[in-house]
């Protein structure tokens, strides 16, 4: 009996990207979107955006990563990693 299962070879590539966004205002979360509903991973550095700003982007970014069955997870007080579902964030 063979328990060998096949994978194609793109079953076996995997396209994990993390990119790195320090916003300076809010419309930069259209950006930062893209990136997430592209499976990309997101670290966000806010600390260029006033407190109303980064709230705002936040908020947004945790609707899209609903949306996307994504996490979002703070690094540091001002720093974020958003990730999509097929990223593993462990502490």
């Amino acid at each position: 009996m063979n328990n060998v299962v096949p994978m194609t070879r793109k079953e076996l590539e995997t396209d994990n990207n993390i990119v790195v966004f320090e916003p300076i205002n809010y419309t930069d979360v259209d950006t930062i979107a893209q990136k997430l509903l592209e499976d990309s991973a997101v670290i966000i550095k806010l600390g260029k955006l006033d407190i109303k700003s980064a709230e705002r982007m936040v908020d947004f970014l945790n609707g899209v990563l609903f949306a996307i069955h994504g996490t979002i997870n703070r690094l540091d007080k001002n720093i974020f990693i958003c990730s999509p579902k097929n990223f593993k964030v462990t502490k």
